[in-house]
Formats: structure tokens, sequence, C-alpha cells
């Protein structure tokens, strides 16, 4: 990931889908800024949903059937994991001077929760 910070089409910022899942890609976030020599500010948006609504989209959501995993018992097991670990990096993020974490509620459509996000970056 450092070499793909340094190329230039990311020089005023970028959009990372799905990271800051674990508390090691948190803690060496801004290390791989750094070497990249990428100095910027950095904002995770957590969408906020409850647990069974998140199983419901996963099992509907068509562009997921390409996972064999796919079925209630393992989406829990994921589900179990992000959260178990949720408390210790919101923890850090919170205490770096330029990171700022965003809850936004993910329950409404996928329309709504954009305008929610754009509202909350503004």
């Amino acid at each position: 990931m450092v070499e793909r910070f340094k190329q230039d089409d990311l020089a005023d910022g970028f959009i990372l889908d799905g990271a800051m899942r674990t508390v090691g890609e948190v803690q060496s976030f801004q290390e791989m800024l750094d070497r990249a020599g990428r100095t910027m500010s950095f904002t995770n948006v957590f969408l906020r949903v409850p647990g069974w609504m998140g199983v419901e989209r996963i099992l509907k959501d068509t562009n997921r059937k390409d996972r064999s995993d796919n079925n209630p018992d393992a989406i829990l097991s994921r589900l179990l994991h992000f959260y178990s670990e949720l408390g210790t990096r919101a923890s850090f993020i919170e205490r770096q001077s330029n990171w700022r974490l965003l809850h936004v509620n993910g329950t409404g459509t996928v329309e709504e929760t954009y305008d929610k996000v754009l509202a909350a970056l503004l």
C-alpha cells in the first residue's frame, strides 16, 4: 500500500472502502502514510448499522454472491470479529491529532446514507 500511496493521483487524498477493520490496520496506517511521504489528515466514517441489518443486507446483496462463506453463521462470525475490536480501534483513531472518527447512521437507503456521509464530512 505504501507504493500505491506514493503515486501522484493520490496526492490530494483518497478513499479506502472497508479499511481499518483491525487494530493492526489502524495502528500501521500513519506509518504507511509517513513512508509514502504523505502528510494529510485522516477521516474514518463508521456507518452505524444494527448487526441484524448488516446480515440481512449482505445476504440480499447480489454483488457478494462470489463469497462461499456468505451464510448467516459466517457473516455473524465476521461481524463479531469486527465489533470485538471496535472500541480499541475507535479510541486509537480519536487519540490521533490529525484524525477524526465520524459516526453516521447507515440504516437508511443508499442515497440517504450517502447524503448523511456528505453532510458529516463537510
